[in-house]
């Protein structure tokens, strides 16, 4: 993390290069530790910022050589394999790099297994490709480990006729109507 203070306009700038402790507190002199473990990039940003303000008036913050770990990532139509991420990296990214998902896989039933697997999300990637939901495309962290399983034939719905855009998908518990609508894109103006 780079961060450059000044006291005034006046004086001359001062650069200070921190890393993040093991124990995720960064130490910055005059402000003291700030716990940035477990926060996402954003949040750390803005957390910097708050305690950073209260000291100095003029200063900018930049974060760089973001942590790289390993996320494991296994199931239909994939090499199991251990793939690098950082932070930043959200399922579908990972997902990417590990050769991508085949037409045997499911985009809206993928599992992301947290803390040795106590955490359990299903991840719908068709919300996010389709709608941008960005909360169906967490960011990851270390130790994450993704399983793509298998779509079954018999979980497809589809909708047709006077929508934007017809398609089938693959049914998820919860689904309704408006959901089929939303993925066909609404009425066509002819509806």
């Amino acid at each position: 993390i780079v961060i450059e203070l000044s006291a005034s306009s006046t004086e001359r700038a001062l650069r200070v290069r921190n890393r993040v402790a093991p124990d995720g507190n960064l130490l910055i002199d005059g402000v003291g530790a700030i716990l940035v473990a477990g926060l996402t990039l954003e949040d750390t940003y803005s957390l910097i910022k708050n305690k950073v303000s209260q000291v100095y008036k003029n200063f900018d913050v930049a974060l760089s050589d973001v942590r790289k770990f390993k996320v494991y990532v296994s199931g239909s139509g994939v090499k199991s394999c251990v793939v690098p991420a950082t932070s930043v990296d959200r399922v579908s990214d990972v997902v990417e790099r590990a050769g991508g998902l085949k037409d045997s896989a499911s985009v809206r039933k993928i599992i992301l297994l947290r803390d040795d697997g106590k955490h359990r999300q299903l991840i719908d990637l068709l919300k996010f490709y389709l709608l941008g939901d960005n909360e169906s495309n967490p960011c990851l962290s270390g130790g994450d480990k993704i399983i793509i399983p298998l779509v079954s034939e018999r979980q497809i719905i589809s909708i047709q006729g006077d929508v934007l855009s017809p398609c089938e998908i693959e049914f998820v518990e919860g689904d309704s109507l408006s959901t089929l609508l939303r993925f066909g894109l609404g009425f066509a103006e002819s509806a």
